[in-house]
């Protein structure tokens, strides 16, 4: 399964922080916010983070460069239309957060896979906006797993792969249970 174009939605320091790795790991991101003042300021904090990297040795300047123009920054939601997978990351309550379900699961391909960051809101009821299987909730930080949510109304065939164990950014799936 490719996943092609990675959609995140939501420019703050996860959601930038997210689009980042995704770049890194030689992605096309379409990353969306709701303001061009947040879309600029998240683009910024991937441009440093990617900086960074090049000043620490963990990346070439030419990669770095690769990777901003795999970047497309916009606030026109139906930009995430040709994504395979879209991460929301928007504020962490579950009024926006379903109401942008509910939106991308109109906009987006039967089979584009919508997935969450939430840490504090069940994915279930995130989830429950949208007609598709249940999301994915996601974590950028390398070390900790990520997780995948896999209740009864999860269809099993629609959860990705396990990530290729050399990417460094990517922590294999683990399997939680959501009890809503």
């Amino acid at each position: 399964m490719s996943i092609g174009t990675v959609g995140v939605v939501g420019l703050g320091t996860m959601g930038a922080g997210i689009a980042q790795v995704c770049l890194e790991a030689g992605h096309v991101v379409v990353a969306r916010d709701v303001e061009q003042r947040f879309v600029d300021a998240g683009v910024a904090k991937i441009e440093a983070g990617l900086d960074k990297r090049v000043e620490k040795g963990l990346m070439t300047g030419p990669d770095a460069e690769a990777a901003r123009g795999r970047l497309t920054a916009t606030t026109d939601v139906d930009a995430l239309a040709g994504a395979g997978i879209v991460i929301e990351a928007i504020v962490e309550e579950l009024a926006p957060k379903q109401a942008l379900f509910a939106e991308l699961d109109r906009i987006c391909g039967a089979d584009t896979i919508l997935a969450t960051n939430t840490s504090a809101l069940s994915v279930s009821a995130v989830a429950s906006a949208s007609s598709r299987a249940l999301p994915s909730t996601v974590s950028t930080v390398p070390v900790k797993p990520s997780n995948v949510d896999s209740s009864l109304a999860t269809a099993t065939s629609r959860l990705p792969p396990a990530p290729d164990p050399s990417n460094q950014y990517v922590a294999p799936p683990t399997e939680t249970c959501d009890s809503g």
